[in-house]
Parts: C-alpha cells; sequence; structure tokens
C-alpha cells in the first residue's frame, strides 16, 4: 500500500510539472549592424539551443535576414523569431505595432550550428507574420520618426567604420564630415579631395543603407550631413569580381542596401575603370578586402572609442512597447524578463559588434552629438 501511494504521488507531481510547463514566443526586429551580438546574447540564455537560418549566400547566421531560435529556460519552451530590417525601421516596427514578415514558429530546427534555408531569395522562408515584441536600434528614438512611449534600454556601444572599395588608391584612407558631405551631397566627387592630389580627377561615389538603417542614421548623424536629409548615393549591382561606372545604380532618397553585409561585400570588389566607392558599416560587417579608412584622421580600436578619440559610435538600444516593458503576466511578461536578461548578457559581453558601456569613458546625449566627458548618466 506504502509503494502503491509512493508511485502515486510521483506519478502525480510528473503530470503537474509537465502540465505547469509554458510556451512562448518573443519576437525581435531592428538592427542589421548589431544582430551577430544579439544572437550570441539569445543562445546564452537559452538551454540547449537550436536554430534555422535564412541564408541566400553563404553568409551564416549572423548575415541573415530571418533567424529563428528555439530552447527551454526552466521547465518552459522558448521559441525567438528574428526579422533584421534595420534599427529605424525596427523602431517604427514596434511603436505602431506593425505585423512584418518572420518565420513560422513551426520552422524545423536542428542541433548547433543549425540549420540554413538557402534560397535565392530569403523572403521565400518568411511565410509567416509576427508583431515584434522588441526592436535592438543603433540609435535614439529621437532620430527617427517613432513619437509612441517606448521603454529605452541601453545596452551596448556600437561603433562603424568608414570603407573604401578594394582597390582604392594609396592616398584614400581618411574620411572627415566635410568630405562626407562633398560625396553624399551631390553624388559624388573627384579623389582628390580624399588624396590632396589635383591630378586624381577619377570619381568617388558614395554607397549607402536605406532609410530604415540605423547605421545610415548614424553616419548622417556624426557627419552632419542631417538624419532625415536624403544623400545622393548609389548601389553596386554586379555578380562578378569586379565592377564599373555601369554597375553604379543611382538610389532615390530612401533607397540604398538593407544589408551592411551585403554593402561591405559588394565594396570588398575592385573597380575595373577606376572609380572608387566609400560607404559605411557596422565593425562586424566590414569585409577584410575594404579599404579601411580613418575618420578624422584616427584610426577605429576599442581603446579609441572609450577614450573619445574616435567619434564614430552610437549606443545600442533595446526598446520594447509598453505592453511588455510593464507586463506582470503571461508572455508579454516572458519577453519583459528574457529582454533583461539579453540586456545584461550582452551590457558585460556585447560580442564582435559592440563595445562595453561600462568602459566608457566619454558619454553623448544623442546621435552625433558632442562626444563629452564621463560615463552616460
Amino acid at each position: 500500500m506504502k509503494n502503491s501511494f509512493l508511485k502515486v504521488a510521483t506519478l502525480g507531481a510528473l503530470l503537474t510539472t509537465s502540465a505547469s510547463a509554458a510556451n512562448y514566443t518573443i519576437n525581435l526586429t531592428g538592427s542589421t549592424a548589431f544582430r551577430s551580438s544579439t544572437h550570441a546574447a539569445i543562445v546564452a540564455n537559452l538551454t540547449s539551443p537550436t536554430f534555422a537560418y535564412t541564408d541566400k549566400a553563404s553568409n551564416g547566421r549572423d548575415k541573415a535576414t530571418y533567424v529563428i531560435f528555439k530552447g527551454t529556460i526552466g521547465s518552459d519552451n522558448y521559441t525567438i523569431r528574428c526579422t533584421w530590417s534595420g534599427s529605424v525601421e525596427g523602431v517604427i516596427d514596434v511603436g505602431h505595432q506593425n505585423s512584418i514578415p518572420a518565420l513560422p514558429t513551426s520552422q524545423a530546427t536542428t542541433t548547433s550550428p543549425g540549420t540554413a534555408l538557402v534560397n535565392s531569395s530569403e523572403a521565400t522562408f518568411a511565410t509567416a507574420t509576427m508583431t515584434p515584441d522588441g526592436a535592438m536600434s543603433d540609435v535614439f528614438q529621437s532620430s527617427t520618426s517613432e513619437t509612441a512611449t517606448l521603454n529605452d534600454k541601453v545596452v551596448a556601444v556600437v561603433p562603424f567604420k568608414f570603407i573604401a572599395s578594394n582597390g582604392a588608391p594609396a592616398g584614400i584612407d581618411n574620411m572627415t564630415p566635410q568630405i562626407f558631405r562633398t560625396i553624399y551631397g551631390p553624388g559624388g566627387a573627384p579623389q582628390s579631395i580624399l588624396t590632396g592630389n589635383p591630378a586624381d580627377t577619377n570619381y568617388v561615389i558614395g554607397v549607402g543603407r536605406d532609410i530604415g538603417s540605423g547605421t545610415r542614421a548614424t553616419a548622417m548623424a556624426e557627419s552632419g550631413y542631417g538624419i532625415f536629409t536624403a544623400p545622393s548615393q548609389y548601389i553596386i549591382t554586379t555578380a562578378g569580381s569586379s565592377w564599373s561606372i555601369g554597375n553604379a545604380v543611382s538610389q532615390s532618397g530612401t533607397s540604398g542596401y538593407t544589408s551592411g553585409s551585403t554593402l561591405a561585400g559588394d565594396l570588398a570588389k575592385s573597380s575595373s575603370d577606376g572609380l572608387v566607392a566609400v560607404g559605411y558599416v557596422g565593425v562586424a560587417d566590414f569585409n577584410v578586402n575594404n579599404v579601411e579608412l580613418k575618420y578624422n584622421g584616427v584610426s577605429y580600436s576599442a581603446a579609441n572609442v572609450y577614450n573619445g578619440k574616435y567619434t564614430f559610435w552610437g549606443y545600442e538600444h533595446l526598446f520594447t512597447p509598453t505592453r511588455v516593458s510593464t507586463a506582470t503576466s503571461g508572455n508579454d511578461l516572458a519577453a519583459k524578463n528574457f529582454f533583461a536578461n539579453v540586456g545584461t548578457t550582452l551590457a558585460s559581453n556585447p560580442g564582435a559588434a559592440g563595445l562595453n558601456p561600462a568602459n566608457m569613458q566619454v558619454h553623448r546625449d544623442g546621435d552625433g552629438a558632442t562626444v563629452l566627458a564621463g560615463p552616460l548618466p
């Protein structure tokens, strides 16, 4: 009788535990420049994580537009869906609570390193939609058009680089706000403005991101061009190993590359006719075949950002809507707690795309604002 009672009690406990396990789905959007670090933080906060991702060019998970993670926290099951559309667009989608394309929650995942869903078009796999619970953003909300009340948590510092296309002449090694405005205002300029040699009459053009990009907003703010001023910029369209003037396609005021890694990949190709292209990318998107430019004569390094010498950087923000930031139960509370844990992870381990805000000896109060002594208040 005693043994039977214990068996029944044990079975009851198991059934109670199983019944108490919950299933949560958390939707995240925003920054492409910071997605590699965000992915790492998501994995760090899940037990036995698996993932799948779209990958149209064998670039790997951290350059994919659509990613899905699955894992557990305690006895609960978590599905984390990511749609990386750009910081500005992500803030607007969270503020408006827009429905955006996403991988379906049923998407199969396997053990690490995960499944690449290879296709010529990543959007082929985005057969579901989601309403974002949060957005990673390289910029303050004031650098977007969004006016909804959002909770803002600074989780890291995100640095950027100016780059030139592969094979650029040796004299092209530095970017300044004046040079930036000279190139991106009229849509190009003689290379002499970069080299200082009047004989360098070949042109340099500016390539850049679309209007939904936080990288673009930061570059426009830092250079003094104006966040909401449309640049005259191009994209490079070629499947070959080189490009020429015929591959430089002029963009409208809102258009440009949707991904920094794609921009960097195109500028990793050399020009066949002497034309040079310059652009701007997050440090994690930098390609080894790009020509890295100094900014105001200062090379990028973590130390130079921390001490204020290198100023092409912003803060990485995690924005959440009121329904998440004030949640007390259900899926919204799970999202609130998960984002808090991801933020803590990123602050101490910001990964390849970011820097630790605790090490900053300087701060700024807005995108492109004056760099001031002391940490962020």
